[in-house]
Order: structure tokens, then C-alpha cells, then sequence
């Protein structure tokens, strides 16, 4: 799943892309069940981002470590 919204301001603008690319990295992670444990904390951080078209350096650090305990 890729998110239009994404898709569409990456394309408008490189360099303002930073929330955007944890929007869409949310978007991945709660359609991957190994992150189901996660869901409602990366649902949360992802519709504020959304909402707010920002992402704050805590928000990256929880995405980034929940990212990095997925199980391989």
C-alpha cells in the first residue's frame, strides 16, 4: 500500500519529504503483521503525523525502534 498523498508531495517536492516517508513507513509496518504488537502505538504516531504533516524526532525514534525489532 502506498499512500497518494505520499506519492504525490514526493514527486512536488524532494526536500520536504521527511514526515512524509514516515507516513508511508507507518503505512507498511501496520499492514505487516509482524508489527501487529505495535499497531495501536504506530496507528497513533501515524495519523499525528498525518494530521499535522510534521514528525517529531521522539515519533522517528519509537517508528525506528520498532522497525528494528522485527523478528527475521
Amino acid at each position: 500500500m502506498v499512500n497518494k498523498r505520499y506519492q504525490k508531495r514526493k514527486q512536488e517536492n524532494e526536500d520536504d519529504r521527511e514526515w512524509l516517508d514516515y507516513l508511508n513507513m507507518c503505512d507498511n509496518m501496520l499492514l505487516d503483521e509482524d508489527y501487529e504488537f505495535a499497531s495501536d502505538t504506530i496507528q497513533g504516531i501515524r495519523d499525528w503525523i498525518d494530521v499535522n504533516e510534521f514528525v517529531t524526532e521522539k515519533q522517528k525514534e519509537a517508528i525506528e525502534n520498532i522497525a528494528s525489532s522485527k523478528k527475521e
